[in-house]
This record gives C-alpha cells, structure tokens and sequence, in this order.
C-alpha cells in the first residue's frame, strides 16, 4: 500500500493540477488579506425573528473599519471561519489523486496486478486525506504569514489561535474529503464526479434553507445553523465549548469510517471497464 501511495505522490506532483488546488488558496487568501475582508461561499445561516424564518447572512462579520483592536488582532480566525471555501481545493485533489485514474484507465492495470479493490480504495483514501491535511495547514500557515507581512501586528493575534481554529475544522473538512471519496468510487466518470460534487454544496444549502422555510421548524433551523458544514467551521473557528467542539469532532470521523466502509463495498461489487 506505501510503494502505491508513493508511486501516485510522485506522479500527482509531477503534473500541474495539484498545484490548481494550491493557487486557489493562495488567491482566496490573497484577496482576504488585502481588502481585509472575510470572503465564502454560499450561505446556511437561517434563524427566527419572531414567528418568521429568515436569513441572516454575514451578521458575524464586520468591515475592517468598524472593528475593534481585539476584533482586528483575530482577524486570521474570520478568515478561517469561512473555510468552507476549501471545499473546491479539496475536490482538486480528489480528482487527480483518484478520477485521474478512471478517466486514463490506469486502474484496470493496478488491480490486475494482484491489488485488491479494498487496499487500492483504502490507499488512495489515506493519500487524499494526508493531501487535504497539509493544505488545509497551508491554508492557515500562508494567510497567517502572509497577513502578518501586508497587515502588520495590529491585524496579526496569536499563533496558537490559528493552530487551534484550524486543529477544530480538521475531522468535518477530511469528513467530507472522504465522502468525496466514496462518490468518485461511486460515479466513477470524471465528468460525472464533477457533475455532482462541484454544486453540491450550493444546492445542499439550498434545499435545507427551503425546507426550513417551508416547514418553519425551529429543530430544523437550529441544527442547520450548528451542524451544516459551513455554519459548523464558521462556529468552530472560534468555539470553546468542548462539548460541540467534540461532537462536531465525532460527526467528521463518522463520516470518514462510513463512507470508507460504505464506498469499499460499492467498489468491491462495481465492474470496472
């Protein structure tokens, strides 16, 4: 399983697109740090004004002329709160460690060589999570720097903060590496792959805002607003409550075991072509 996971280390680098996943995150920090401003994607906050569901939007962000200088020394962990973005870097790297594979048909030689399907699932799922973990680390590392070096001391708190934010978001961001995972085992077409996991996020946001609409339930309404992906990092980025802190911890992790165990049968018992 090592010499496989080398073999594609070597490859995937050797080519260009990894270094895609690379340059967004350099450009979506880039832009945060010189407007100091927080940029994401799409948007799960819903709550209740009176008897009324409603959207709330970015009430947990300030613009950078109306913060205070505690807000101003925190303003790494906002960006980090918004690190739902990472969700495309993270399709990138699912593609070329895996749908690169199935679109050359290189996969059919691999298990032809006496590899079984579950070890050749189980290694290129623990090469997409080590690759999503040292760039969602990157992430947090270049911004931390690179704010420091454009923004000063006044917008630069502490290191530990960052490491803490980031350690938090960790098991829901590889959670979802992994079920990304599964669905490229499960589809395994690119353009197919690409079909479904490129919107998914937007349109998952979507049909829960309507369904909290069209229900008005507050269970709904509440469970979105701590558990939906991006609501759950942007709490998580500066969270000290160790009970959600764990659950959110427990929720990632869950997802990895499922869909590994789920994604392993779907390709024991799939025909590859």
């Amino acid at each position: 399983m090592m010499n496989m996971i080398k073999a594609d280390f070597y490859r995937i680098f050797k080519g260009v697109n990894i270094y895609l996943a690379i340059g967004i995150i350099i450009i979506l920090a880039s832009v945060s740090v010189g407007l100091r401003e927080v940029g994401h994607i799409g948007n799960a906050s819903i709550d209740y004004q009176g008897d009324t569901v409603v959207e709330i939007g970015e009430t947990n962000r300030m613009p950078h002329t109306v913060r205070t200088e505690e807000q101003k020394k925190n303003f790494v962990v906002e960006v980090l709160s918004a690190n739902v973005n990472l969700y495309y870097p993270i399709i990138v790297i699912v593609f070329v460690v895996l749908m690169a594979d199935f679109s050359n048909h290189t996969i059919k030689n691999t298990l032809s060589a006496a590899v079984s399907k579950n070890k050749y699932y189980l290694s290129k799922l623990a090469l997409i999570l080590l690759l999503s973990t040292a760039l969602i680390f990157f992430n947090s590392i270049f911004l931390y720097l690179l704010n420091f070096i454009v923004n000063g001391k006044a917008y630069t708190g502490a290191a530990a903060r960052v490491f803490a934010a980031t350690v938090k978001q960790l098991p829901l961001l590889l959670g979802t590496a992994s079920l990304m995972t599964m669905l490229g085992f499960f589809t395994k077409k690119a353009a197919a792959f690409n079909a479904v996991v490129i919107p998914f996020q937007f349109l998952f946001q979507l049909v829960l805002n309507a369904l909290c609409v069209i229900t008005e339930s507050e269970l709904l309404v509440k469970f979105l607003n701590r558990y939906e992906l991006q609501a759950a990092l942007s709490l998580l980025a500066t969270s000290k409550d160790r009970g959600y802190i764990m659950t959110c911890t427990y929720i990632g992790l869950a997802e990895i075991i499922m869909s590994a165990v789920i994604g392993c049968r779907i390709f024991k018992k799939s025909e590859i072509k």
